[in-house]
């Protein structure tokens, strides 16, 4: 199986999408993604990031993932005679740097990173890792670093995307039961959060019967001007409306109560919430 020019995934790009901008309930377009450019034959990983990610609980959406729709040839067996080779020379160079603690070291070697900087030297892949470079770093191996070290390219996930044109939409589920997207429900209509780095965000602002009447169909040009548009100010004013209410009719009665019993102190309390607190006193302290 040939891998050239294909990317191999670390295990931090699979954590911090499904902790962060890619969650499943979010944006599953990221990894149906995936696993089509993988039958492609353009997005790999390593099998010790197969045993990194499995590290985690059983009911995680991450371990679900990949035990019932990854197939067996994404992770890539790294018990080969050239790998191990590989393997063998950057743990050589690791260990022949002063500047790294010995913590760092022995952190490195428990990972995955020194498989996946060796695979893809023996087969030109490209590693896919969020991690920074920081050549001057003492308590920490940065693979980005490793990677420069020994010639193998690198980029990021945002950079993979864009490298293989990948884009997440969003739409309308039709009658036909297919969708234009991220396969909302019928008259659900939702703003994609664009950002500079490619981030797929969804937010549902509005539920539109009539898409002519749906005010986020009046958004023309960048989807973000949907955020701060109609929809969240009527929002925030009926919203402010309904607190203000409550509050004028919690204040009138106590103010009634107060009046009827002849004791009693009012206190105003708007920074906790716009909430009214009532205290009666039998023996109202002396001044």
């Amino acid at each position: 199986m040939s891998v050239r020019q294909a990317y191999l995934v670390d295990s931090d790009v699979f954590i911090t999408a499904k902790n962060l901008y890619y969650r499943f309930d979010i944006c599953p377009g990221f990894w149906k993604s995936l696993l089509h450019h993988h039958r492609a034959g353009r997005i790999y990983s390593i099998d010790r990031v197969h045993s990194e990610l499995f590290l985690a609980r059983k009911t995680e959406d991450l371990v679900q993932w990949v035990r019932s729709e990854v197939p067996d040839g994404f992770f890539l067996p790294v018990d080969t005679a050239d790998v191990s080779d590989a393997y063998t020379g950057i743990m050589m160079w690791v260990q022949r740097q002063t500047r790294f603690f010995d913590y760092a070291k022995a952190k490195f070697a428990r990972s995955a990173d020194g498989w996946l900087v060796a695979y893809a030297l023996g087969h030109g892949a490209i590693v896919v890792t969020n991690e920074q470079s920081a050549p001057q770093s003492k308590r920490e191996v940065k693979l980005p670093d490793v990677c420069d070290q020994f010639g193998v390219r690198h980029d990021n996930a945002f950079a993979m995307l864009r490298a293989l044109s990948i884009q997440f939409r969003v739409g309308r589920r039709h009658g036909n039961g297919k969708s234009g997207g991220a396969g909302l429900p019928a008259g659900r209509y939702v703003a994609l959060l664009g950002a500079s780095i490619g981030a797929c965000l969804t937010a549902a602002f509005a539920s539109c019967d009539d898409p002519g009447s749906c005010p986020l169909a009046a958004c023309s040009g960048s989807p973000s001007s949907c955020v701060s548009g109609l929809p969240v100010r009527r929002m925030r004013a009926e919203e402010s409306r309904n607190r203000t209410a409550a509050f004028s009719a919690r204040r009138e009665s106590c103010r009634t109560r107060n009046t009827e019993s002849g004791s009693g102190r009012l206190l105003f309390v708007p920074w906790r919430r716009m909430t009214v607190v009532c205290r009666r006193h039998r023996n109202p302290p002396r001044r």
